[in-house]
């Protein structure tokens, strides 16, 4: 379809690529696209028809698109008849042109004016992309019309590839394409763990049970209940023949009063014939101790006995205090 054309058809060529722009609706020209969306590395074929029912010298095709998102194949792009083809990019501005003599009715080509070939590079952002095409028939100095066309792609991702899953809301979890411009993503329920009590309960006070979802690392908790069950401490004398215990629960006053228990009890000092003992009892619960006198036996302990040298004799008391003493004849 490409061939080498002449100087003098260049200079042709060249005055129609840099036609003043005119503004005018689109009545002789369209493009029609072979999909109506696009995945990254599918190709894009605009075809132009135009249905001018004359014959004319020139055309120039002036067109811009975003050149991140298209690229232009030229390889399998081509004019419709056996006609002189340009491509031209100046300020990023592509422009091909056709020009033969004698003059040519395009819209007698059932399959076109000019087609023009694109790879899709990324999807365009917001998954939009225009082509703005102007079209000039004739002479620059004389154009039989000028007519803008702008054409909207649409780019889709064909198989989306999710990253990790984040927190969403307190219910769900989502993930996003990882393709550029995509804005693809899913979410779904969150995956809750069997949960960790993290702050024990006490008789008084709720505790904490934290979940954690095994997809995205999201936290929720719940209360758990007050167990209403005091845990006492050790017993404490209160000097008056009681005791106390208190609950060891953070923020409970709760406490009990109870009796002495009071052991059987241990002899501590021995009664005399005339000095009364002492008997020491301790409470089992919290170590409070009493004692009790124990009666003297009024039971006197004799020593041996011992001659007075007057005929008689005498055996005193061997107790700790005690001066109670026994003389008697001596028995011969």
């Amino acid at each position: 379809m490409k061939k080498i054309i002449s100087l003098l058809t260049s200079v042709l060529l060249l005055a129609t690529l840099f036609v003043v722009p005119v503004n005018a609706e689109t009545n002789y020209s369209r493009i029609e696209a072979n999909a109506t969306e696009y995945h990254v590395g599918d190709t894009v074929e605009l075809i132009l028809y135009i249905d001018l029912d004359k014959a004319v010298p020139t055309v120039g095709v002036n067109y811009a698109f975003d050149e991140d998102v298209l690229t232009l194949d030229e390889a399998n792009s081509a004019w419709g008849t056996n006609g002189a083809m340009a491509q031209i990019t100046f300020n990023g501005v592509y422009k091909a042109a056709w020009t033969n003599n004698p003059s040519f009715n395009f819209s007698t080509l059932t399959d076109g004016a000019l087609k023009l070939s694109f790879k899709v590079n990324k999807l365009a952002e917001g998954g939009e992309t225009e082509l703005n095409f102007r079209v000039s028939t004739g002479f620059a100095t004389n154009p039989d019309f000028v007519e803008d066309i702008t054409v909207k792609l649409n780019t889709t991702c064909g198989n989306h590839t999710y990253g990790e899953w984040k927190p969403n809301d307190n219910e769900t979890h989502i993930h996003s394409c990882t393709t550029e411009n995509c804005g693809g993503y899913e979410t779904a329920d969150h995956v809750w763990n069997e949960g960790e009590e993290t702050t024990a309960p006490t008789c008084c006070d709720t505790g904490v049970k934290t979940y954690t979802c095994t997809d995205c690392g999201a936290i929720k908790t719940e209360d758990v209940p007050a167990t209403g069950e005091h845990v006492y401490g050790d017993w404490k004398d209160n000097g008056d023949g009681t005791h106390t215990k208190t609950c060891n629960g953070s923020n409970c006053s709760e406490f009990v009063t109870a009796d002495h228990v009071w052991n059987e009890g241990e002899e501590t000092t021995a009664p005399t014939c005339c000095d009364t003992g002492v008997k020491t009892y301790t409470c089992t619960d919290c170590g409070a101790i009493k004692t009790e006198d124990v009666p003297a036996t009024g039971e006197h302990v004799y020593g041996d006995w011992k001659d007075n040298g007057d005929g008689t004799h005498t055996k005193t008391c061997n107790g700790s205090n005690c001066s109670e003493f026994v003389t008697a004849d001596h028995v011969w």
